[in-house]
């Protein structure tokens, strides 16, 4: 049995449609504040932050924690943590360590 390329090649990204998970609802990112928190305290890069959910949509999210800077940042990156935010459904990360130093990150 033979099987044509193209078709291989539509079922593939099929497959790789059905296997994504939708954005989180406006109501669900608002109640993800205590979950953010957690992650950032308890798994590397282990800051203590506050963090700020805004928007008409929940899609704005701001993050301020002393100790955040770009070397944070790059960790935050490097773990899968934007990602993971912007699969949630948010469009727009805003970090600052409250001082001077701000990052904005777009999704």
């Amino acid at each position: 049995m033979r099987r044509r390329l193209p078709a291989l090649g539509a079922l593939a990204l099929l497959a790789l449609a059905c296997d994504s998970t939708p954005p989180a609802t406006p109501q669900e990112r608002a109640a993800m504040r205590p979950a953010i928190v957690a992650r950032l305290k308890n798994n590397p890069p282990r800051v203590d932050v506050k963090v700020e959910i805004t928007g008409p949509r929940s899609e704005h999210l701001k993050i301020v924690g002393y100790y955040l800077g770009d070397q944070t940042v790059e960790t935050m990156a490097y773990r899968g943590i934007f990602p993971d935010l912007c699969k949630a459904g948010f469009t727009e990360i805003d970090m600052s360590d409250g001082v001077g130093w701000q990052k904005i990150w777009k999704c």
